[in-house]
């Protein structure tokens, strides 16, 4: 009877054990829960700064590949074979060189006929103006009536007429006879072969395609508030992929509208390529130097971040942050400022530099000058057996 008694005491110390355990690992989270996620961040005042306005001369920068500024494609004109081409792709070439042949023998065979037909009404406007001539002589001695000249002068017309077909028919063979010949026209480089030696070839049929490199173009897009500030001809400096130095170039022109799809306006950037060193296809980047007449927004271009491929910067808002997407617009000559166009007022306080782990709302403090950040407190009745708890305040983001 002992033995059941002090089972049944051992089991109610053991339930009673365990459920003080629980009750305390359950108030253990509800404090948890209810401890603030995050604490104020500390800033230094020079962590801090505010837009400024100013006329904001400087550069402006876009990219783009290059590409031949000339180009054309030789096309046969007439039907035939093509009996060989004397280049190929990478030759060097100058306008009125011949570059290959096609086979000509049906029109060799259409000029004889050409010709033979000019004969024959040769022959034919010979003897209607002799027959004209002597009747004429006649008529002017009254041996011929009026009306039977005429009938002379009709025939000598139309003897002249059949002359001037025929000579008009063996022209157009002449021409297309001339046509058949493969001649560059323009100086560049074979950049493709479209068709092969002992191919049947149709009228307007690629043959050759040339591009000339010299000079050379680069093709880029700027966004449409940014083209008040180009012009036609000015003076633009590129940097090519690859290439050391730079290449002084000018703007060649610019699109009349934007991209449906990109709303960029496409530009073209012209630079000599009397070395050859630039090459179709390379990237390069090209800037231009511009002057503002009018006030611009700028903010230190450090303080500007990325968030979804958009720039933000952090305002300052009633001690608390705040997340505000901006439009940027130009940098100025060294590159330091960047011209806001829209997202901000000149009032506004911002963030002087980028930082990582901010949120929209958290809560800041900024430091007054000479304060140092206070070391962490320690609650000693809060420290466990096998890990203490030292968590300190929030440190000054501007120390890391």
């Amino acid at each position: 009877m002992n033995k059941k008694i002090l089972g049944v005491a051992l089991l109610v110390v053991l339930a009673a054990g365990a459920g003080g355990a629980y009750w305390k690992f359950q108030q253990n989270k509800v404090s948890n829960e209810k401890k603030p996620e995050d604490g104020p961040l500390t800033f230094t005042p020079k962590e801090l700064t505010q837009p400024s306005v100013r006329k904001l001369g400087g550069n402006l920068q876009w990219s783009g590949n290059l590409a031949a500024a000339q180009s054309a494609i030789v096309r046969s004109k007439t039907n035939g074979n093509l009996i060989s081409l004397s280049v190929k792709e990478g030759d060097i070439v100058r306008a009125g060189q011949p570059l290959g042949s096609i086979d000509t023998s049906d029109f060799s065979i259409r000029l004889n006929e050409r010709q033979a037909a000019i004969e024959s009404a040769q022959a034919n406007l010979s003897n209607a103006q002799r027959i004209y001539d002597t009747n004429k002589g006649l008529s002017e001695k009254g041996f011929i009536s009026p009306a039977a000249i005429d009938g002379y002068r009709t025939q000598l017309d139309a003897a002249k007429a059949q002359m001037k077909g025929a000579q008009a028919q063996n022209a157009g063979v002449k021409l297309a006879l001339r046509e058949t010949a493969l001649i560059a026209p323009m100086s560049g480089t074979v950049s493709k072969r479209n068709a092969q030696p002992g191919e049947k070839l149709s009228i307007e049929q690629a043959i050759i395609t040339l591009v000339s490199a010299n000079p050379i173009d680069m093709h880029g897009t700027i966004a449409p508030h940014q083209i008040a500030a180009l012009k036609v001809g000015m003076l633009v400096t590129g940097e090519i992929d690859g290439l050391a130095g730079k290449r002084n170039g000018k703007l060649e022109r610019i699109g009349p509208a934007a991209d449906v799809g990109t709303k960029a306006i496409p530009i073209v950037v012209r630079f000599e390529n009397n070395d050859g060193s630039l090459q179709p296809g390379q990237f390069a980047q090209a800037q231009a130097a511009i002057a503002d007449e009018a006030d611009s927004l700028t903010v230190p271009v450090q303080a500007v971040a990325s968030e979804n491929n958009q720039p933000i910067v952090w305002v300052v808002e009633n001690d608390k942050l705040k997340r505000q997407y901006v439009k940027l617009g130009k940098r100025d000559e060294n590159g330091l400022n960047v011209q806001i166009l829209d997202g901000l007022k000149a009032t506004d306080k911002i963030l002087a530099m980028r930082f990582d782990g901010l949120k929209q709302g958290r809560v800041i403090k900024v430091q007054a000058v000479g304060e140092v950040t206070a070391a962490p407190k320690v609650d000693a009745n809060k420290v466990d057996a096998n890990k203490a708890d030292t968590k300190s305040e929030p440190k000054s983001l501007g120390s890391k």
